[in-house]
């Protein structure tokens, strides 16, 4: 074999390059721009035989949309850069693709990505269907892209959104336990009816370390079990110094399992450190488990502890502002997304983080927006818009034997107290109620009642009226502990 030309060894090196490394190459030499073609992308990607794997090709001719068709010289099987990839066999140009990525970066609706392409002469025609097609291509690719190792300090905790059929003509009832009725249709804000985090919600787990990398996975829907966390988010871990969560007990669990250090901050930290005016009053609901703690550290007093919590940088913040952010853009961006597709779109919220972190802005560019679509063709991996239609709901569903037991506590405790607006947190076993329909429910003299045992001034019928009277109730940070406990409640139930 001769020896290899200067354009030749470029390429192979160039093959061998990661994200990183491609953006500084695509900057050099202003690659970022929509007067590119496949032909440019070619040079970046590997000709490999989707068939049989090999490498050795001839090129044959070149397609309506400049694509270069090669030929397997082992198995004679013609292809192109896109084949098994979710752009094969598209009849648009490389720039129509980038740009539709560069808008859903953006966070725009399909009509304005529509309007865009046609405004900017992108495309000549097209429409919104076929936009949405496309994106919805984009979008699910991402669940198959590379997750990050998590290193040093990782956070770990769950975000539930409620259960969604949307776009499904005969939705299933999750609550009938026989699996055979339909529920009718509902506004995505529709309160649930028996918890927060039960068979009604959808289980997503988030992981964030210490560098701001990210993983969020759909797991299951209500109750997660630490099977899942040790087979979904656990193989992702390498070299953690502790790992930092609620309450939950199924964290707690893996990190006795594994011998790893572990910070637990209580779901209701800030609502008890408000209560606590005195550092001996913090000592206290430090020694009985109320406020934060650290567990395979040794013996620490509250002083001590503060100071290793705040030395070691140890904090659920992160984890927390992370899915918060992951709620927004699901609930309020997205408008709500059907439970079989919300893997794809946490996918893609989560790769976006990743990607901030890795080059220290968020991706909102025609150039960043090609080289994410180079990585996503690097999977090799094809998706289709029959599949995705016809794609079945697999999120992992809790037992019968489960929601049954998940039922009858809920309908129980709200017998017990009288208020029908109790719902469960099953994560840290709190009872919650609905503060403003709890509070009409309530007779008027067991308002003022409660206003007196919580020393609201006034609160007699001659010197403030009941609709005044209800506001300042809504205020009080503790009002749902009240509530329960006047409604004849047991919060230790």
């Amino acid at each position: 074999m001769g020896r290899k030309t200067k354009k030749q060894q470029a390429l192979d090196l160039l093959k061998q390059l990661n994200k990183a490394d491609l953006k500084d190459i695509f900057d050099s030499f202003d690659l970022g721009s929509t007067n590119n073609s496949y032909e440019n992308v070619e040079s970046l990607l590997q000709k490999e035989c989707p068939n049989c794997h090999s490498l050795s090709h001839i090129k044959k001719t070149k397609n309506n949309i400049n694509l270069t068709i090669f030929k397997c010289k082992d198995c004679g099987r013609k292809f192109n850069i896109l084949s098994q990839t979710p752009l094969e066999k598209t009849p648009y140009d490389w720039p129509v693709w980038v740009s539709i990525l560069e808008q859903m970066l953006k966070n725009q609706s399909i009509k304005r990505i529509t309007s865009h392409l046609k405004v900017s002469g992108i495309v000549k025609r097209i429409d919104d269907l076929t936009v949405s097609a496309m994106e919805n291509k984009i979008r699910n690719s991402f669940i198959g892209m590379p997750l990050p190792e998590m290193v040093g300090v990782v956070q770990c905790d769950e975000k539930h959104f409620k259960e969604s059929q949307k776009g499904i003509r005969n939705p299933i009832d999750v609550l009938d336990l026989s699996g055979s009725s339909t529920r009718r249709g509902r506004r995505r804000s529709k309160a649930s009816k028996y918890g927060t985090m039960g068979p009604e919600f959808s289980t997503v787990c988030c992981s964030v370390d210490s560098k701001g990398h990210s993983i969020a996975k759909v797991l299951t829907m209500g109750h997660m079990e630490v099977e899942m966390f040790e087979d979904e988010i656990a193989p992702h871990f390498r070299d953690i110094t502790f790992l930092c969560s609620d309450m939950n007990p199924i964290y707690t669990q893996y990190a006795s399992i594994h011998k790893i250090p572990q910070y637990v901050c209580n779901s209701n930290y800030h609502k008890i450190m408000d209560k606590c005016s005195t550092k001996v009053q913090k000592a206290a609901d430090y020694e009985q488990n109320k406020l934060d703690y650290i567990v395979g550290a040794g013996i620490m007093y509250y002083d001590k502890m503060v100071n290793f919590r705040d030395t070691n940088k140890l904090t659920i913040n992160g984890v927390n502002g992370y899915h918060s952010r992951l709620e927004n853009y699901i609930n309020h961006i997205a408008k709500g997304v059907s439970t079989k597709h919300l893997q794809a779109w946490v996918s893609f919220f989560n790769y976006r983080n990743n990607f901030r972190i890795d080059f220290g802005h968020s991706p909102a560019s025609y150039a960043d927006a090609e080289i994410i679509l180079i990585e996503l063709l690097k999977l090799r991996t094809p998706i289709r818009i029959a599949d995705i239609k016809l794609q079945k709901d697999t999120t992992k569903k809790n037992t019968k034997r489960y929601t049954q037991k998940f039922i009858t506590a809920t309908v129980a405790a709200r017998s017990k107290s009288n208020n029908p607006f109790i719902k469960f947190t099953e994560e840290d076993g709190v009872w919650m109620v609905n503060k403003k329909k709890s509070l009409d429910l309530l007779p008027e003299y067991k308002r003022r009642m409660l206003a007196k045992e919580l020393g609201i001034k006034p609160y007699a019928p001659t010197s403030i009226s009941s609709s005044d009277l209800k506001k300042k109730l809504l205020m009080i940070p503790n009002i749902e502990d009240a509530l329960y406990v006047l409604a004849n409640g047991n919060p230790e139930i």
